[in-house]
């Protein structure tokens, strides 16, 4: 299977530069602080019926105007123009929520649109005889909706919102590969326009992932383009939520965010409320004792508690040291490792050990 067309023989060459040289475009400047610059792709990912049409309405809203906190902690620092992709939502639904953000009125600078544009995985199969020999090939493509591109240029888009992916992605979920070419046609989209995208996305039937992200729905390639990737979680189980009391819908108001930032120090987890009277989502903090207030130790924790040079002898020695499950002991060290800050050895008796990275040294 071809993914792309074969190239015009001979080749030309790639374009390259000396390592080290100054970058061909500017920096992108940022647009909310610690979570969107110019000119990236944004992805939330989240859990059913949790909020993510009303953070993405939310964001969007806030944008517009050029000013706010996102979320009640990350500053917008100038006004965009934004187009809204409405995939699931009617438009007497969108006018309540933008109503209730916002107060009455049309908002200057957002644009929304209902219309079912794609991005449309394409795949054609080509057919060559001679001398007796029948051989195929099979061309796969992705075709972007041609209005979607002729309406960010006439509103002079700098911000598309999909709400969600599923919805205008018209290829197969779980198949990275068709997914990567979607990807790349909307990168395409993003670099002839200085365009900024936010994507949001739905969770899967998975409970439980090493990472956020693995939670997320479908092919893992639309977590590896995202340049700042999002997910939010139920803050209180089902278990937590009717000890308190909470009903399941007042239990959805609460979530833990997770955020992680390709080109940026990656901030700290918060906890987050869907305020219903305002519709936006707020910084939190949990009463002493209720839910998940303090998520345990984070991968710098870890590093920082494993002792120095002996390290821990397996697994659950770490755990134990730790106050933590096993498996969330697996998780954290592994995270750690990933980061750089702890690194396997052979602790004897086919035992996996964990140190600080350079400890042995």
């Amino acid at each position: 299977m071809n993914l792309f067309v074969d190239p015009v023989d001979p080749p030309e060459l790639l374009a390259t530069q000396p390592a080290g040289t100054v970058p061909g475009r500017p920096r992108p400047l940022p647009l909310v602080d610690g979570l969107l610059d110019q000119g990236e792709l944004f992805v939330l990912g989240a859990a059913r019926g949790i909020g993510k049409s009303w953070f993405g309405h939310d964001l969007a809203d806030q944008l517009a105007r050029g000013h706010g906190k996102v979320m009640g902690t990350y500053t917008v620092r100038r006004p965009a123009r934004v187009l809204y992709c409405h995939g699931e939502a009617d438009d007497w639904a969108a006018h309540d929520r933008w109503e209730r953000l916002h107060g009455p009125g049309e908002i200057p600078g957002l644009r929304e649109t209902f219309e079912p544009w794609r991005i449309q995985i394409v795949r054609r199969r080509v057919t060559h005889s001679g001398d007796g020999v029948t051989t195929s090939e099979e061309h796969v493509q992705a075709h972007l909706d041609g209005r979607l591109e002729a309406t960010i240029l006439a509103r002079e888009t700098e911000v598309l919102i999909l709400d969600p992916w599923a919805v205008f992605y018209g290829g197969r979920e779980n198949a990275n590969d068709e997914a990567e070419l979607a990807l790349a046609t909307l990168r395409r989209l993003q670099l002839d326009h200085g365009l900024t995208v936010v994507i949001l996305h739905h969770f899967g039937k998975a409970n439980t992932a090493r990472d956020p992200e693995d939670l997320w729905r479908g092919a893992s390639r639309l977590a590896d383009w995202a340049s700042t990737r999002m997910t939010l979680l139920p803050f209180y189980s089902a278990e937590q939520a009717r000890k308190i009391g909470l009903s399941r819908q007042q239990a959805r108001q609460y979530a833990t965010v997770k955020l992680l930032r390709r080109n940026h120090a990656t901030p700290f987890d918060l906890a987050a409320r869907w305020n219903p009277e305002t519709g936006q989502w707020d910084r939190w903090r949990a009463p002493e004792g209720e839910g998940d207030s303090d998520p345990g130790p984070t991968p710098a924790d870890v590093a920082a508690k494993c002792p120095v040079p002996d390290g821990w002898a397996s697994t659950v020695a770490a755990a134990a040291a730790l106050s933590v499950s096993r498996d969330k002991a697996r998780v954290l060290l592994e995270q750690a490792q990933q980061q750089g800050l702890l690194e396997e050895f052979d602790a004897g008796r086919n035992a996996k050990g964990w140190r600080v990275k350079g400890a042995a040294k």
